[in-house]
């Protein structure tokens, strides 16, 4: 005859079994560890043990489901930033081509002397060549003033910015009145809409081509 006594020898004190079932869903979300012995929870506590149980399994599922995402959202990203690298670097090795540089032989001295024209590290120039990472803004702004190069066309092909993020002055614009004082980058910046976060970068780009005050 099964009484009290065996229920409580078959299944424990179901508060605390259940606690250590609460406890274990607490220090194991993420999947990374082996379940652990869920026939041996499950008779301790059931049918609250089998419950937590199922919520353990879910958990970890919806945890290695979301974690799924995130990593191939990352590698998505990743390979994207890599292709704009790639095509970027070549973009300019064909500008260092056409103005003669010599980049292709290693004993051609064409990185360093670029280095050296720019006033830049030829560790970063070393960087961009071999496709590893992308040059500060200062760096670009050397760069393309060696090369020739609009600052603007450079920051949107290296993808920093877009077309819309630095439109071109007047752009759609009807002509500004004769002898009016003409706008400082930061207002014409606020005007032509370009978004607040961008407008410091904006002037700075625009000064790059402003006649010296004098």
């Amino acid at each position: 005859m099964h009484g009290a006594g065996a229920d409580a020898t078959n299944y424990g004190p179901a508060a605390a079994d259940t606690a250590e079932v609460s406890r274990v869903v607490a220090e194991e979300p993420c999947g990374e560890r082996p379940l652990p012995d869920l026939h041996r929870y499950a008779r301790m506590c059931a049918p609250s043990g089998v419950r937590m149980i199922g919520t353990l399994v879910a958990r970890r599922r919806e945890s290695g489901h979301m974690g799924t995402s995130a990593r191939a959202g990352a590698r998505s990203d990743q390979a994207f930033r890599a292709q704009g690298l790639q095509e970027f670097a070549g973009w300019i090795e064909d500008l260092l081509r056409a103005r003669g540089y010599e980049i292709d032989s290693p004993r051609g001295g064409g990185r360093s002397k670029l280095a050296d024209d720019a006033g830049v590290h030829r560790a970063a120039v070393s960087r961009l060549l071999q496709r590893q990472s992308m040059p500060d803004l200062e760096t670009m702004r050397r760069i393309a003033a060696v090369l020739g190069v609009p600052l603007r066309e450079m920051l949107i092909r290296s993808g920093r910015l877009t077309e819309d993020d630095l439109p071109l002055a007047g752009a759609g614009r009807p002509a500004a009145e004769a002898g009016a004082a003409p706008l400082s980058p930061e207002e014409a910046a606020c005007r032509m809409g370009v978004p607040p976060e961008l407008r410091g970068l904006f002037a700075q780009v625009a000064r790059q081509f402003l006649p010296e005050a004098g």
